[in-house]
């Protein structure tokens, strides 16, 4: 929608926009069919293990564990891997897409002061855990609800231990 918001405002001040390309799982429906209309959308589908070429780097989605349709994305480009997970809790679908990465943003949406059944992001805790399960060479905790302080997340994530995290930030440019 905001995209949407974006090439209305500046359609009306001359800009053309024509056949920008969208990939987006086929669910919920009312987005993919609300984004079917004369925008210049050109919708491409993604599923489970779907991969696109990127510029010169391989793509690969993947589904993440979340009530509403997710994908996370690995990307490699000459040697190198960036991950973004999406949504997503602690999921067994991680094996074979984390494994190895340079980098990885990871949703961190949760704190194990308030563990409770069927969580429906990551914790710190669990960030930790796939980070040396997958050996992940550095996590960005990303997607972090405005109602817990940073300060918070910060320490639960250095209680864990030794390892290459940190908050993300806004504006902030990752190299690997």
């Amino acid at each position: 929608m905001v995209m949407r918001y974006a090439i209305d405002m500046n359609a009306k001040r001359g800009m053309e926009f024509k056949n920008v390309p969208i990939f987006a799982p086929k669910t919920p429906e009312s987005v993919i069919s609300s984004l079917s209309n004369d925008w210049g959308y050109k919708i491409g589908y993604i599923g489970h293990e779907s991969e696109l070429p990127l510029f010169g780097a391989k793509a690969r989605f993947f589904r993440t564990q979340h009530p509403v349709e997710c994908y996370g994305i690995r990307i490699e480009y000459e040697g190198k891997v960036f991950v973004y997970t999406a949504d997503c809790s602690v999921d067994t679908r991680f094996a074979g897409y984390l494994d190895d990465a340079d980098l990885c943003i990871i949703d961190c949406g949760e704190l194990e002061a308030n563990r409770r059944p069927n969580m429906l992001h990551l914790t710190p805790k669990e960030c930790y855990s796939c980070a040396k399960a997958l050996r992940v060479k550095k996590m960005i905790l990303s997607h972090m609800v405005p109602f817990y302080d940073r300060e918070d997340i910060e320490l639960e994530a250095r209680a864990c231990g030794d390892w290459n995290y940190e908050l993300a930030q806004v504006n902030k440019t990752y190299r690997i």
